[in-house]
Parts: C-alpha cells; sequence; structure tokens
C-alpha cells in the first residue's frame, strides 16, 4: 500500500461528508457503491455521488468495479492502492 498523503486527508477533512465517507469506505469489507454509501450514511444520494467524485478527483479513493443494474451501471469505490488490480 503507498505512504499515506497527508496533504489529500486535510483537504478531505475539510468537509465532514468527505471525511465520513472515507471512513465507511476504509471500514468497509470490500468496495462500495454511492447507494451503498448512501443507505450507510444516510445522506442524499447525490450529496455522496458529488463527494465521491471529489475524492476520487483527490486521489483518495478509486473506482474498483462496475456492474450492470437494470439498464445502468453501479460504480463500486474503494481506497486509492488498497487494490491490486484497480479498474
Amino acid at each position: 500500500m503507498p505512504p499515506i498523503d497527508w496533504q489529500r486527508i486535510a483537504e478531505a477533512e475539510m468537509h465532514p461528508t468527505r471525511l465520513n465517507l472515507l471512513k465507511v469506505i476504509h471500514a468497509a469489507e470490500g468496495p462500495c457503491s454511492p447507494i451503498q454509501l448512501s443507505g450507510t450514511t444516510g445522506e442524499p444520494l447525490g450529496n455522496v455521488s458529488y463527494h465521491v467524485k471529489k475524492l476520487v478527483e483527490g486521489g483518495l479513493i478509486e473506482l474498483v468495479n462496475t456492474e450492470p443494474r437494470r439498464g445502468a451501471v453501479e460504480h463500486f469505490y474503494g481506497m486509492a492502492g488498497s487494490t491490486p488490480d484497480a479498474h
């Protein structure tokens, strides 16, 4: 696993929703989708999706899997660097 980038962590911690999402993703036994994160945190799906995007842009989490769901694609995220063959 790569070393912790404390600058990125500090930037993510500026918003409590991002910090909470990081905690949930880190504690999860596997990748999480925004739908799952919304259910776990009680945050609206739109808010979760926005903050997940920001965490991806910041390099703190990464897309690790996608699955087709009823004509759409569900995205699953994990901590950056935690999956050897992510994507």
